[in-house]
C-alpha cells in the first residue's frame, strides 16, 4: 500500500470476500493510519480492510447433525425406478430412499429434518419441503 493512498477515498488492495478474490478497493473509513473499512471497485461489496495475506479466515464450526454437502454434487449411481415412493410434502420418508419427483426425476434422500430433506438428483443435491 502506497502512502498517498493512506486516506479516506484512497485506493487499496483488499481481499474480497464476495469475489472470492484480492481486488482494488476505495477506503471509505479510517482507525488512525490504517484502513478500517473498504468498499470493492469491481462488486461494490463494503467490508473490513482485509489486507494482503490475510484470506485464511476461521470458518464457522458446522452442526454435528446436519451434514454439510455441495449442492453442485449430482447423483452418481443409478436408481431404481420400480421402488421410487412418489414424492408428496405430506408423506414419510427416510433416508436412503429413492424418491420419484414430477420435475426432477428420480432422487435419493441424503439427509432428514422435520421440515426440509435433501435429495440428490442427477444434477444437483435439492431441498425439498416436508409438511407435518
Amino acid at each position: 500500500m502506497q502512502k498517498r493512498n493512506n486516506r479516506v477515498g484512497g485506493e487499496v488492495d483488499s481481499y474480497c470476500g464476495k469475489c472470492k478474490e484480492e481486488t482494488r478497493h476505495v477506503v471509505i473509513a479510517m482507525v488512525e493510519d490504517a484502513p478500517k473499512r473498504v468498499e470493492c471497485l469491481s462488486c461494490h461489496a463494503v467490508h473490513n480492510y482485509r489486507p494482503r495475506g490475510s484470506v485464511s479466515t476461521p470458518r464457522r464450526a458446522s452442526r454435528a447433525a446436519t451434514p454439510r454437502v455441495r449442492k453442485e454434487a449430482g447423483l452418481t449411481e443409478v436408481l431404481d425406478a420400480k421402488n421410487a415412493v412418489d414424492y408428496r410434502p405430506n408423506g414419510k420418508f427416510e433416508n436412503g430412499v429413492v424418491v420419484k419427483h414430477k420435475t426432477f426425476g428420480l432422487g435419493k434422500v441424503v439427509n432428514m429434518g422435520t421440515q426440509v430433506m435433501t435429495v440428490a438428483f442427477s444434477d444437483k443435491l435439492r431441498k425439498l419441503f416436508l409438511t407435518p
